[in-house]
């Protein structure tokens, strides 16, 4: 017999599409157009009795299926070759349907689509998606196994067993013992590649355009001035004429950083950016746990940042100042050859200094007083980078800047390095944090000055303000490189303020939800009076857990109940009473007796009570079987009768024994 399209895949077409839907845009196109053709195929065909490809044809396609996988990863199977051959599987698993347990397995791999997104994003919106997703494909559960269930109802039904099971999903996740680390163990980015470890003319500047956001910070206490809103990330150490890069030999610290005034403590949350580092405050007073300070005050992460993390950390305005040690040699060399005009306004500038302090003023009076500009769409400056932007093109983003600024301190003789991370950034004023994006990612320099110590030296800020192109939308401040927005008008203030209204829930969703980990779980619980740190703890905070969940099953339960008995008529009502009153005085009404065989049974066991249990039989019948329902007086004397039986309780049989009189 050919088999055909099964009639129910109306009902299971839309939880598979809610299912793909998160995954669309890092699929193959290849795997979307194959599970959006099977679908509708299957989906046209229901009503229409189309037959199904035959078995061996449905076995060629998930060969050339798996195959397509295998080679589009290059024989390395990852996450996302794991969730494109879920949906392919997901595409076939409906041709082959026959009975009623591959229906509820295509389900059931829509709920797999559906929490396999969380491996690639857990923010807010995605989540919502997700709950009201489950939704979705709950009701189609409902409707494949309630066919002629209207589609309102089998919605409803879902909302109701989706919102009743949130109570007991939350005890559990506050509560339950939380493991370390991701609760999928990996997860992968989606944010922007950030900061790069090499620097060359242009590598800041094509993420000076983009809104993503980089990180969010939250101070306790109030937050820096503009100034001093200063995020490292990196230090470049080397220089080979056109590209700076990032030195591993720098010693770590093995003690904390100390400041001349008190540290400031933060917390930093910071998006997924495919790479080893970790962007703090300057100047960090030590690492966050997990994570190593090298001695250039950059931390460090042995495993790339994939994914939202969290830590806290203190900082200083300035550290303390430190002798020069003889690794920071490396901040003195040059190339041995190239960029021979800059060789010579160096000696120049070195010859007329009497100072590292006079000789930092000098060259910002060139950027400023020479005709520099700044912009984000600087020309290429030659083979000669230096030479080539301070003598020709003088059109530079902060990495021009910062990068020719570095080669005349160290050509005078002076160590320098440059500093890549980000600055400014906008106050969120729902949330109470700063915003960093992409966009405010900055290179500066610090230079060394006996006395002193490691200087900031920002040379982007000594550029006029009436030379900067704002051809990004955005101009650069007067001090300290600060980006500031153009004017946006009433409703671009409005857009804005939206965009900071949800930006502030999804960092509270983060901060409260995602970010909750065993230490957070630990203050939690401290808040409780619980503790998980001992035998005696665990089993308090176990038997918390049980009875809280137990207290909610019950008040599930009783209002269950009430519901139940709210939408019974008077009617009805009435009758449970009676049988409850019968019940007690010894008769048990089964659950396969109607009213006539029960008022005879009663009658058998309790010949006391004839009179009653016939008399209220009687008007129940009435008002429920022949039309009487509308009788207001016969429903009234029904409630009195039933009011009124008060039956005594059974008395036990004496078998015939009779008391003996002693005395007789």
């Amino acid at each position: 017999m050919k088999r055909r399209v099964d009639p129910l895949m109306p009902n299971l077409v839309p939880a598979l599409a809610l299912g793909i839907v998160p995954h669309v845009m890092d699929l193959s196109p290849w795997i979307t157009v194959c599970c959006f053709s099977c679908w509708a195929y299957l989906w046209f065909g229901a009503g229409r009795s189309w037959p199904l490809p035959p078995r061996w044809l449905t076995a060629v396609l998930a060969f050339a299926a798996f195959s397509g996988i295998v080679a589009g990863s290059r024989g390395t199977f990852n996450s996302d070759s794991g969730i494109g051959l879920l949906c392919l599987s997901a595409a076939l698993k409906p041709l082959e349907i026959k009975k009623h347990r591959d229906r509820m397995i295509t389900l059931f791999l829509s709920y797999f689509m559906v929490v396999a997104a969380l491996f690639f994003s857990s923010s807010l919106e995605m989540t919502v998606y997700l709950y009201f997703s489950v939704i979705g494909i709950t009701a189609c559960l409902v409707r494949v196994n309630h066919p002629g269930i209207f589609h309102s109802k089998a919605l409803k039904l879902a909302l109701t067993i989706t919102v009743q099971a949130l109570p007991l999903s939350l005890i559990l996740f506050f509560v339950f013992p939380r493991i370390q680390g991701s609760l999928w163990g990996v997860q992968a980015g989606s944010g922007i590649t950030g900061l790069s470890n090499t620097l060359s003319p242009g590598a800041i500047s094509r993420l000076g355009q983009s809104n993503e956001t980089a990180l969010r910070v939250t101070f306790e206490g109030q937050a820096p001035p503009i100034s001093d809103r200063y995020f490292r990330a990196y230090v470049f150490q080397n220089f080979d004429g056109k590209t700076w890069r990032v030195s591993w030999l720098i010693p770590q610290w093995t003690d904390q950083v100390s400041g001349d005034e008190p540290g400031v403590r933060c917390t930093v949350t910071l998006e997924p950016h495919q790479q080893n580092y970790l962007v703090v405050p300057d100047y960090p007073q030590e690492a966050p746990k997990g994570y190593t300070l090298a001695q250039d005050l950059t931390v460090q992460s042995l495993d790339q940042v994939t994914k939202t993390i969290q830590y806290s950390l203190t900082f200083f305005k300035a550290p303390k100042v430190s002798a020069f040690k003889d690794w920071e040699a490396m901040y003195t060399t040059l190339p041995s050859s190239g960029n021979p005009r800059t060789h010579a306004l160096a000696e120049e500038f070195r010859k007329n200094a009497g100072s590292v302090e006079d000789l930092i003023r000098r060259v910002l009076d060139f950027f400023h007083h020479e005709a520099f500009y700044y912009t984000l769409s600087p020309p290429e400056p030659g083979e000669n980078s230096v030479d080539g932007f301070l003598f020709d093109t003088r059109r530079g983003y902060c990495e021009h800047y910062a990068s020719a600024f570095v080669f005349i301190m160290r050509a005078s003789g002076v160590p320098a390095r440059v500093v890549g991370g980000y600055c400014g950034g906008e106050m969120n004023p729902y949330g109470g944090y700063l915003m960093i994006r992409q966009k405010d990612a900055h290179a500066w320099a610090e230079v060394f000055d006996e006395g002193k110590g490691w200087v900031r030296v920002d040379p982007t800020s000594a550029v006029a303000a009436e030379r900067v192109e704002t051809d990004a939308a955005r101009a650069a401040a007067g001090t300290g490189g600060v980006v500031r927005e153009n004017d946006r008008g009433f409703l671009g203030g409005m857009v804005m303020n939206v965009r900071y209204v949800w930006d502030a829930l999804n960092h509270q969703w983060y901060s409260t939800i995602i970010g909750y980990s065993q230490s957070g779980q630990r203050r939690f619980l401290e808040k409780l009076g619980l503790s998980l740190d001992s035998a005696a703890g665990m089993v308090k905070t176990l038997l918390m857990t049980l009875v809280s969940m137990a207290a909610l099953m019950a008040l599930y339960y009783l209002r269950l109940q009430w519901v139940t008995e709210g939408k019974l008529d008077p009617v009805r009502k009435g009758y449970l009473r009676f049988l409850k009153k019968m019940e007690k005085a010894g008769v048990v009404c089964p659950t396969h007796l109607g009213p006539l065989d029960f008022a005879e049974k009663a009658v058998s066991e309790r010949k006391d009570l004839e009179k009653d249990i016939r008399g209220i039989t009687a008007l129940y019948v009435l008002l429920r079987y022949a039309g009487q329902e509308g009788d207001d007086g016969l429903i009234h004397d029904f409630l009195v009768q039933v009011g009124h039986f008060r039956p005594s309780k059974k008395q036990e049989p004496d078998h015939g024994v009779k008391p003996v009189n002693l005395n007789s």
